[in-house]
């Protein structure tokens, strides 16, 4: 049973959820003003293994030095305090306030193609923020994408496979232990070679999962939708079991979300050029046209009057004479 009170400052308010390696609390901050609410992870690993004790260590530790990097951005949960206290290890980091993706995506139900793009948009663009500081998240499912309820934006949580890039090439990186969920991860995942792109492939999954309203997917997933062309091969290239013909981190996987609108514009472009040149002539040209002929036909009568005025249209052999006191 855990202490009420951790170090005399965090009051256990309700239990979160247990994992592999540790429990989740979510408990009141009694040092600051209002008592806010913080999440206190526990490293509890359910193991007397020396080298899994020392592996939960590891991971626990990498979880804070990650969070205390990124943790300063809004749709990333900030670290407050990692320490040891009765040789237990704590981690107390920032409480997000709203519902994981799988309150959104219920199986059975499907998005439509406009709703998964934008929820795309809205994953990969925390991801981002975590690959541009060259990490790994590892473990990118819907129940660790929460959709904060003040603003409606998606934040990126549980940090606790995250994997920092060592090497400058990343189709070459070290091995390492298999973190994950099946039917999430990647095949290079899976051997413990995970890169950039295998989060993208994550990411895939979840979109297709949305689109199909199943999980897992199968393999005939495509016959079950109906979306365009240009947005089948993005999901194709972010789930393509080939890492290298595969997105290689969010920014190009969201640079590819975000040229489907630009598509969209440029075809409904098309389409109201066409119909403003299939249009039939405008009324008031023609209205132009029949002023102008007026015109015409008014200057032809002041003609015809003055020559009839003016002169006399005898014969041919008849001389024609000036009237009365014209010059030339």
């Amino acid at each position: 049973m855990i202490t009420q009170v951790i170090k005399n400052r965090y009051e256990i308010v309700n239990f979160l959820g247990k994992g592999g390696f540790g429990e989740t609390y979510l408990a009141k901050d009694l040092d600051f003003p209002n008592h806010p609410l913080r999440v206190v992870k526990i490293l509890r690993p359910q193991t007397n293994d020396p080298q899994l004790l020392q592996l939960a260590r590891d991971l626990f530790k990498r979880e804070a030095e990650v969070l205390s990097k990124l943790g300063k951005h809004n749709l990333i949960p900030e670290l407050f305090a990692y320490f040891e206290d009765n040789n237990e290890f704590f981690l107390v980091q920032e409480w997000i306030d709203g519902d994981d993706l799988t309150k959104e995506i219920d199986h059975g139900q499907k998005f439509s193609e406009q709703e998964v793009i934008m929820l795309l948009k809205d994953i990969l663009t925390p991801l981002e923020i975590v690959h541009q500081n060259k990490v790994i998240h590892r473990d990118l499912k819907p129940s660790n994408l929460i959709r904060r309820r003040h603003d409606g934006k998606i934040c990126l949580i549980d940090f606790g496979g995250v994997k920092q890039i060592l090497t400058t090439q990343q189709n070459s990186p070290q091995k390492t232990i298999a973190i994950g969920t099946p039917g999430y991860f990647s095949m290079e995942q899976s051997q413990g070679f995970p890169v950039l792109a295998s989060d993208i492939y994550s990411v895939g999954i979840i979109a297709i999962e949305a689109l199909t309203g199943q999980f897992p997917i199968s393999n005939d997933w495509e016959k079950q939708v109906k979306i365009s062309s240009n947005f089948l091969n993005i999901l194709n290239k972010m789930i393509n079991p080939d890492l290298n013909l595969r997105y290689s981190c969010a920014t190009e996987a969201l640079t590819a979300i975000n040229s489907l609108n630009n598509i969209s514009n440029l075809s409904k472009i098309n389409t109201r050029i066409i119909t403003i040149l299939s249009k039939p002539p405008i009324n008031w040209l023609w209205k132009v046209s029949i002023g102008f002929v007026a015109i015409a036909v008014f200057i032809f009568v002041l003609s015809v009057k003055f020559e009839l005025k003016g002169f006399n249209f005898n014969s041919p052999d008849q001389k024609q004479t000036p009237p009365p006191n014209w010059t030339w």
